[in-house]
């Protein structure tokens, strides 16, 4: 049977193996329509469908020569009764088989939209225009190309014109078919019909489907638990892969100003993308570049909509969840020497106090700020704690001695409160027994807030130096001076044979004897004197192993120097500092 011109009955009907064929021009359909057989479209075949309901069966078939033709939804006028009407389709394609009938191209030109309905999934193998109205996908999937083959399009799509998925948690989703590389998709979706939500993917691994779908409600379990987070955008999308792999997935994310919590908006300029961590059971928290306006269109781009971009590293299967959020942890730390004082005894007491702020937004749950002494001076330095105070709700470790395991100088349960700074005061007494020169001490911060109700989220901050927690950071310098009698140590020297700063050589040992060791930046002993040293130490290696009698390369150095008295014996002074080499 061949068809040219205007179907006016009030359902057409093609039987099991039946075939129609749609000629070249114009066909208007102006009743329902019900393909059970095979329906044939050529290149310069357009379907004007003016009727309510279009129902593929399961066994219907959509041959063409080419590009096939064009099958127009069209409500202008349905039935003359001077209202519009939603249309309706039944695809009778299966999502999960990747059977059933295949439309080449559709178009929706019908203000009140077209509707998918019958529990059945859609496939249009090459192009979706939508010219006038919404696509409702009504809980089924859109499958855009040809399964195994091609990609489809979707064309004209902006925020009054997109895919309406059914905003539940386990509604349909649109799938792209095919996708290639290195090519960024765009799936012009939202929750709902009055949201336009879009989503674009770029992966790097083999060609595969790629689908997404989206629902305005954000769980802290990401389909599961309390809801409503005031920091996060009022939305969740779910994006799946075919292929599990390790390769780079770049995504953006678009939402309007209208889907923002409370605290989101005035926080926007450093919100980012947040991913549903399925093995920490938590929303992660990887800040990235601030939102810039939606281009997620084939309009003009969209005021007072925000489009946010995130590269992952990581596996991505086939439910990964994500959305957005203001929502993380942010602490800074600044420790400052306040004194050092030297005892009649020959100790010191050092007096520090470290200031720690919440950057964030919401309150530090969990803070621990800890300083490893041991870590600071060298094992012979007796370290004693003397005294520690803190504001606030900074709980005390009573425990703390700086050695060891425990370097908490808090305990757990400590708090700060959004945009507060407390303190703690660290006093402490040092024996350095003759020990001298310049060390460096580095605290660390350790924040912990909940998103939602239960999951943890950390963050890390290490000490400025000084009472300024924006300061770079930089490690606390303690200066313990030589003796006024103390030897002269040189700065570097440049051993590279021409007759002038060849050895490293230490003035004022008229009345001592000297023991060197070096150390390189690992740790690695690299020179040590045989019995006391003759200021004949030339830039060479003489530990096994670091490959003895070779050069070492030119850079900075820490050395141990002892100062024996060459009449009794006795160690009068130990100091340790750096020494460069530099052969240019």
């Amino acid at each position: 049977m061949s068809v040219n011109g205007a179907l006016h009955a009030q359902e057409t009907f093609i039987a099991p193996n039946a075939e129609m064929h749609l000629l070249n021009g114009q066909i208007s359909i102006f009743g329902d329509f019900l393909n059970e057989g095979s329906l044939v479209s050529y290149d310069s075949t357009q379907v004007n469908f003016y009727g309510l309901n279009w129902q593929n069966g399961h066994t219907a078939t959509f041959p063409f020569y080419n590009t096939g033709g064009l099958f127009i939804f069209n409500n202008n006028n349905v039935g003359g009764n001077g209202y519009l009407k939603q249309q309706t389709i039944s695809g009778g394609f299966n999502v999960l088989t990747k059977k059933g009938p295949s439309l080449p191209i559709l178009q929706v030109n019908n203000p009140a939209g077209l509707k998918s309905i019958d529990f059945s999934d859609v496939n249009i193998l090459k192009k979706l225009e939508l010219i006038n109205g919404k696509y409702f996908a009504n809980g089924n999937s859109l499958y855009m190309g040809e399964v195994g083959r091609s990609t489809g399009v979707i064309a004209q799509y902006n925020e009054s014109k997109y895919i309406v998925l059914d905003n539940t948690l386990y509604g349909g989703y649109l799938y792209f078919a095919n996708c290639s590389p290195n090519t960024s998709i765009i799936f012009p979706i939202g929750a709902d019909s009055n949201y336009y939500t879009p989503v674009s993917i770029m992966h790097q691994a083999l060609a595969q489907d790629l689908r997404v779908r989206a629902f305005n409600t954000v769980f802290d379990k990401a389909n599961a638990g309390d809801w409503g987070n005031p920091n996060f955008v009022q939305t969740t999308w779910q994006v799946g892969k075919t292929i599990t792999d390790q390769l780079p997935v770049s995504i953006g994310l678009q939402h309007p100003a209208a889907l923002e919590g409370v605290s989101f908006s005035n926080a926007r300029s450093s919100s980012f993308i947040t991913h549903f961590n399925t093995h920490y059971q938590q929303w992660d928290t990887v800040p990235g570049a601030a939102p810039s306006i939606g281009n997620l269109t084939t309009g003009n781009w969209i005021a007072n909509t925000f489009l946010h971009t995130r590269t992952f590293n990581t596996t991505m299967g086939m439910d990964e969840y994500f959305s957005k959020t203001v929502d993380r942890a942010s602490v800074e730390l600044a420790k400052n020497l306040n004194s050092v004082v030297k005892q009649t005894d020959g100790t010191y007491n050092l007096d520090f106090t470290f200031q720690v702020k919440n950057n964030g937004l919401k309150k530090i749950e969990a803070l621990l700020v800890s300083d490893n002494l041991q870590s600071v001076f060298p094992s012979g330095v007796g370290i004693k704690v003397l005294n520690v105070f803190s504001t606030g709700n900074l709980l005390l470790n009573t425990n703390y001695t700086g050695m060891g395991i425990d370097t908490n100088l808090l305990v757990s349960n400590s708090t700060l409160e959004p945009g507060n700074t407390d303190t703690i005061r660290l006093i402490i007494n040092a024996n350095f027994q003759k020990i001298s020169g310049l060390f460096f001490n580095t605290a660390i911060a350790k924040a912990t807030i909940h998103l939602g109700s239960t999951a943890a989220n950390e963050a890390l901050a290490f000490s400025s130096n000084g009472l300024d927690p924006d300061a770079p950071v930089n490690p606390t310098p303690i200066e313990i001076a030589a003796p006024a009698n103390g030897i002269f140590i040189p700065g570097g020297f440049s051993p590279n044979q021409d007759g002038i700063n060849d050895y490293f050589v230490l003035g004022n040992t008229i009345n001592y004897n000297v023991k060197l060791e070096v150390f390189n930046r690992w740790g690695n002993k690299v020179y040590e004197s045989t019995g006391y040293y003759q200021n004949n130490w030339d830039g060479k290696s003489n530990q096994a192993n670091t490959f003895a009698n070779n050069e070492l390369v030119d850079g900075t150095y820490f050395y141990i120097i002892q100062v024996f008295d060459k009449i009794s014996g006795e160690l009068v002074q130990k100091p340790i500092g750096f020494i460069t080499i530099k052969r240019d």
